[in-house]
């Protein structure tokens, strides 16, 4: 964890500790020490040594278990060096037993509040002389020689001592497994029920189940323990086996001096003990929350374990604005209504309060980011990365990525989900990250294209609309015209009118260099502004390449000036061919006087005809003008028919895109149905969501006069019934509609006609009815869907198929209100304990079994005196303050524990 504030607060839960049981003191006769050692002159410095190498090797429970007694004046000060050290180190014998063809070592470890002399007394007890003294005044030992069975003996010696009773290396000599034969040494193992048995391979696993007297599950829950059996100082944590793994076990603990609490993990193996290497997380994960404010949270923090966290408390002592406190954080989107959620963090922060979240990420196997995510009341999240510290500009979700931010289920959004079909498909959609973003972004890039591309057509098609008006009227001007050449005056007028259409021209071209002069000015100005801006950037380079951006902003100049000339060339330019035209315009005018006279010579006579010879020069002008238009109008045509293909194109695209949106979905879904596959059956039906299809047909033909039955009976139909295959058979007419779907012809008009304004068509094409997410548990050995089980079935079914995501962090809010016992017991908890140490849980609760039973790596247990939350206990289950907590304050508590033991082999 980076150096932070929250590293002055002490982490209580449970974490992996390596012990070692098997550990002989500098006084056992076998020891070995370098010569010239004196053990009464260099007692202390042997003393340190011995304490620093257990340090060196991280062990932080040791055990001395010299032959047949405790030698008081070696263990003592070797226990109180450790003790300073923060290491604890409990009184232990092994015991040597005169039996079978060799003998048999048994490790005794003791509570650390039973005497020593008590310990040596019980162990000569066992001798059928026990005045007699075990060991020697050489300081040799003699096998116990013993007066009753091994069994009974071994029984009885721990109900006396409350020892943990360990067989040591079972497979020399002196050891369980070479002394006693296969049936002998499992009913020793059966009657006795030792707490672990050293180096207990699978070869002997299975020979002791061979022998009938064990079976399968009772092997799998003795632990199997690999100790040092030191003789020598630099022998303690460094010996390995001849395939080189270290002879090293961890007992995930959160309470170290008790031995009660290392017993209880040793009775749970699967989770509890590991051996060879310290288990690492290797996985996204919060570190702390820290809470700043005068709110009901205010002054709180709290380090959490990389697994399992549990809040348990009576109702209103905070669990809830815990984890609330944390989606404001992440700004993590809700499943429900949001109004009570942001009240309760409110309340949780206070005005001007803030809320810090420290986090791990996990970035390739030996890479790690810290980052702090903070928010204050009323503002938006801050990502900072810290080592060395920067703010980062995206959001905690975004940092953390779709496969590694949170699955998060607040009160009763469980429930929303099971009951709300578009909840269901979302939540399968965040399961599936960012694979499923893309996908629902490319559709909806397509029905963007496609609302875009029906404006298109639809301007077209406005466009065509005039070209018959333009049609119609030069059919006028035509006729015009021939009524003129009929008199024979549209020859002598010919001139006249083509010098009248040359001079549109002519202008035309004027106005175009005109146009064209302040567009060419406002050109060279944005990219003026644009390089200018791009040089700025560059000329900020902070890194050690900077010389090469400043490089790109001097090439940026000069091109700069490059431009800056050449725009000002152009603009001369096009002043001079203005000024030119002007001047030809004048030309025009004075070259036209003589033609002029001419034409006012003919007005006159024309007027003794009664007919306007403007008239005709107007009308060819109009029909110099309108004849581009109708040729570009054939080009419209054109693009018009290429959009209209296009369309089609990206409707059959948006088809596919959907359907790959559902072939997405059903990979997962089958993925979690492999995960849970005799509990959960997830099925994604195509387009399933038929009643909500219904609900946004009858809103679009609102106002139509079609009725709601007749559009049932088109989402009911046995063909395809989305938007685009309705359209198509529309467009195939009534008759089409009415066959089709089985609704009266008045019906299928009605949809034609209403169909018939503006861009209705396309807007019906983009509506579709969404996949649906069907969810069942097996429930007596027959699936049920969600509509057919109770609440608590309900949320048994979410919880599992949200545990099933084994590589998000999840974070459930109280799912149990209702929850069904009986799954907890067979299949949460299973699932629980299968994920440790591969994600990261956190949970409010108030059914006791989730904590217990899962054996959660911290449970906080929460009180709220004075209206404001603070931690009564914190630890793992195997610390009495917290077991005292569950048992008092959650309903079935002590049914927990008892069902704990029966399962697990906890007394």
């Amino acid at each position: 964890m980076p150096a932070t504030d929250t590293d002055v607060n002490q982490y209580y839960g449970a974490r992996w500790v390596r012990v070692d049981f098997h550990l002989h003191s500098p006084g056992a006769f076998s020891f070995k020490h370098p010569n010239g050692i004196n053990l009464g002159k260099d007692q202390p410095k042997i003393i340190a040594r011995y304490v620093q190498q257990l340090v060196d090797q991280d062990i932080r429970i040791a055990a001395i278990t010299d032959y047949q007694g405790i030698r008081s004046e070696w263990f003592l000060p070797i226990q109180k060096a450790a003790q300073d050290c923060n290491i604890v180190v409990y009184p232990g014998v092994e015991l040597s037993f005169k039996l079978g063809k060799h003998g048999l070592h048994i490790l005794a470890v003791f509570p650390s509040d039973i005497a020593p002399e008590t310990i040596n007394m019980a162990v000569q007890a066992l001798d059928t002389k026990p005045h007699e003294p075990l060991i020697g005044q050489d300081g040799k030992h003699r096998d116990i020689d013993l007066a009753k069975n091994i069994k009974e003996a071994l029984i009885s010696f721990r109900q006396s001592t409350q020892a943990v009773l360990i067989p040591a290396h079972p497979n020399n000599d002196d050891g369980l497994f070479k002394s006693c034969s296969s049936r002998d040494a499992a009913e020793i193992i059966h009657t006795v029920r030792f707490d672990a048995i050293e180096s207990f391979s699978n070869a002997e696993q299975k020979k002791m189940v061979s022998t009938g007297v064990l079976t399968r599950e009772a092997v799998e829950q003795i632990a199997s323990v690999e100790f040092s059996d030191a003789h020598a100082i630099e022998e303690i944590g460094t010996k390995t086996h001849p395939d080189e793994t270290r002879r090293a076990t961890f007992l995930k603990l959160s309470i170290l001096d008790d031995l009660r609490a290392i017993r209880l993990a040793m009775r749970d193996p699967q989770i509890l003990v590991k051996t060879g290497e310290k288990p690492i997380s290797h996985y996204t994960h919060f570190e702390s929350l820290n809470v700043d404010g005068n709110g009901f949270l205010g002054g709180l923090s709290l380090l959490f374990s990389p697994e399992m966290n549990v809040l348990v408390g009576g109702r209103g002592v905070g669990k809830s604005a815990i984890l609330e406190t944390i989606r404001y954080v992440l700004d993590a989107p809700p499943y429900s209504p949001t109004d009570y959620r942001e009240s309760s963090v409110q309340h949780a922060l206070g005005s001007g309060g803030k809320a810090v979240i420290f986090a791990e990420q996990q970035i390739g196997e030996n890479v790690r980011r810290h980052y702090r995510f903070e928010r204050v009341w009323g503002e938006t999240p801050k990502v900072f990365e810290l080592a060395p510290e920067r703010e980062v500009q995206l959001s905690p979700l975004e940092v953390l990525g779709d496969q590694e931010g949170p699955l998060y289920f607040g009160q009763r959004e469980i429930y929303e989900v099971t009951r709300q079909e578009p909840q269901r498909l979302r939540l399968l959609d965040t399961i599936i990250g960012r694979h499923a973003v893309s996908q629902l972004l490319k559709v909806k890039k397509l029905e963007d294209q496609l609302q875009d591309n029906s404006q298109s057509i639809l301007e077209k098609r406005r466009m065509l609309g005039e070209r018959e008006e333009i049609e119609q009227r030069l059919k006028e001007i035509n006729h015009k015209i021939e009524l003129y050449r009929r008199y024979g005056i549209a020859e002598k007028l010919k001139e006249a009118t083509t010098l009248a259409s040359d001079e549109q021209r002519l202008n035309n071209a004027i106005d175009s260099v005109s146009d064209a002069i302040p567009d060419w000015s406002e050109v060279g100005g944005y990219w003026r502004t644009r390089w200018d801006s791009i040089r700025e950037q560059l000329s900020n380079a902070e890194s050690s390449q900077k010389d090469i951006l400043n490089e790109s902003s001097h090439v940026f100049a000069e091109l700069q000036k490059q431009v800056d000339g050449l725009f000002q060339q152009g603009e001369s330019h096009l002043q001079s061919a203005s000024q030119t035209l002007q001047h030809l315009s004048k030309q025009w005018q004075e070259k036209r006087k003589p033609l002029d006279e001419d034409i006012r010579k003919i007005k006159k006579k024309l007027g003794e005809e009664n007919l306007d010879p403007d008239e005709l020069i107007q009308l060819a002008t109009e029909q110099t003008r309108m004849e581009p238009q109708l040729n570009a109008l054939g080009k419209v045509q054109f693009d018009l028919e290429q959009l209209e293909q296009s369309r089609r194109k990206l409707l059959h695209e948006l088809s596919e895109a959907r359907r790959e949106v559902w072939k997405m979905r059903e990979k997962q879904a089958k993925l979690i149905n492999d995960k849970l596959r005799d509990r959960i059956h997830v099925e994604v039906i195509y387009k399933g969501q038929r009643a909500e299809f219904l609900d946004r047909l009858t809103s679009f033909f609102q106002g139509s006069g079609v009725d709601r039955k007749s559009l049932e009976r088109i989402t009911q139909s046995e063909s395809e019934f989305d938007g685009i295959h309705i359209s198509e058979k529309i467009m195939e007419g009534a008759a089409a509609v009415e066959s089709t779907y089985g609704i009266s012809s008045r019906r299928a008009q009605q949809i034609l006609g209403y169909l018939d304004e503006s861009g209705r068509l396309f807007e019906l094409q983009l509506l579709a009815p969404d996949d649906a997410v069907q969810i069942s548990l097996k429930v007596n050995e027959t699936f049920h869907p969600l509509k057919k089980l109770s609440d608590g079935q309900r949320a048994t079914a979410m919880l599992l198929l949200l545990l099933a995501q084994e590589e998000r962090l999840l974070i459930v809010d109280q799912p149990e209100d209702d929850l069904d016992n009986r799954f907890v017991y067979e299949d949460i908890v299973r699932i629980l304990r299968d994920q440790k140490g591969k994600r990261q849980l956190m949970a409010a609760t108030h059914n006791p079994n989730i904590p217990v039973l899962g054996h959660a790596e911290l449970i906080l247990a929460l009180e709220a005196p004075e209206d404001h939350c603070n931690v009564a206990a914190q630890a793992a289950i195997d610390c009495r303050e917290v077991q005292e907590f569950v048992r008092n304050v959650m309903e079935g508590g002590e049914e927990a524990f008892q069902r704990r033991a029966q399962k697990y082999g906890w007394s």
